[in-house]
């Protein structure tokens, strides 16, 4: 491209203690909508980029030592020096606490752009972010499967703040009716979930395949993500991705099932209507999950009464 008419601008970059150079990735941000990735500083910390004139906001993404850093409002008129320093610079920290996990890969995007690099971190590791309210795409790892948490969708991290992200252990299924009685014809409405040990809610789970021998590519999630996935592949490699989805079972009070569901779509609140042929009585729903190498499956069961009367159904299974 012809360069004429932009500034010459030169990015330096630094560890933790604002002196050793560190290979970074750099996004230069005009717009919030735009694809702003311009590369990484190399071994000595440094990069040079041409810019046309106009405001930006460089963000600093570092997986040795953990930061993502970022200046903005930066105006740039003509050549000049970018520096970052993180000893220098307003910041907050997290810190994992992970249980039974390999550790979280963590995708932070924020006021100031869209795309955002995947961190991994482990169970006590800290990382460095610029103040800002972040999404963060939070995803336990373990033996190749992933488990996306949904907590964390406006993080605030302030400066001076040490906060810490508590995550893992047991993941438990919940399933339960908004009502214990509906009328024949009425739509029945349950609430499903899975949480982990601490009550995160647990949205998403994958399992990876490495293939040998196929060009490596990245993957992304519903925002657009730059990953970065060398914890998980070497040259050469490249993953498949399969959605292990949760069931939903419906049966009725002669044991038919009346409803079998298997999607990521039952989780949350989910309406259905039983069939006008079905018998009355009391009804029970499972909701089940199979989440690989850390639990196998997980379940959970209730129930829920389909009467003409209330009085016709006052009671649970077996009562």
């Amino acid at each position: 491209m012809d360069t004429t008419g932009t500034a010459h601008v030169q990015i330096r970059t630094y560890g933790l203690d604002g002196s050793t150079p560190v290979s970074v990735g750099i996004l230069a941000i005009p717009a919030f909508q735009v694809y702003p990735d311009v590369g990484r500083t190399d071994s000595a910390g440094a990069l040079t980029i041409n810019l046309t004139p106009g405001t930006y906001h460089l963000s600093a993404s570092s997986w040795d030592p953990l930061y993502y850093l970022i200046q903005t409002n930066l105006t740039i008129t003509g050549g000049m020096t970018v520096t970052f320093r993180p000893p220098q610079m307003p910041r907050g920290q997290i810190t994992l606490d992970i249980a039974d996990f390999n550790g979280m890969r963590i995708y932070a995007w924020g006021t100031y752009t869209a795309w955002a690099y995947s961190f991994w971190m482990s169970d006590g590791q800290m990382m460095l972010f610029s103040p800002d309210t972040y999404n963060l795409a939070a995803t336990l790892t373990q033996s190749g499967w992933d488990y996306s948490l949904g907590n964390y969708g406006a993080y605030q991290v302030n400066a001076g703040q040490n906060t810490t992200i508590q995550a893992g252990g047991a993941l438990s299924a919940a399933s339960w009716p908004f009502r214990r009685l509906y009328a024949v014809g009425e739509t029945v409405k349950l609430h499903n979930a899975f949480t982990d040990a601490f009550g995160n809610d647990l949205v998403h789970v994958i399992s990876n395949t490495v293939n040998a021998g196929v060009r490596g590519q990245s993957d992304e999630i519903s925002t657009p993500i730059l990953a970065e996935r060398t914890d998980r592949l070497v040259t050469g490699e490249s993953l498949t991705d399969e959605t292990i989805a949760p069931m939903l079972q419906v049966r009725a009070p002669n044991g038919q099932l009346v409803l079998e569901q298997t999607s990521w779509g039952v989780r949350g609140d989910y309406s259905f209507s039983v069939p006008t042929s079905q018998p009355t009585g009391v009804y029970t729903n499972r909701l089940a999950l199979d989440t690989g190498p850390h639990q196998g499956l997980i379940s959970a069961s209730d129930w829920f009464c389909l009467a003409a009367c209330r009085r016709a159904c006052v009671s649970g299974p077996g009562l």
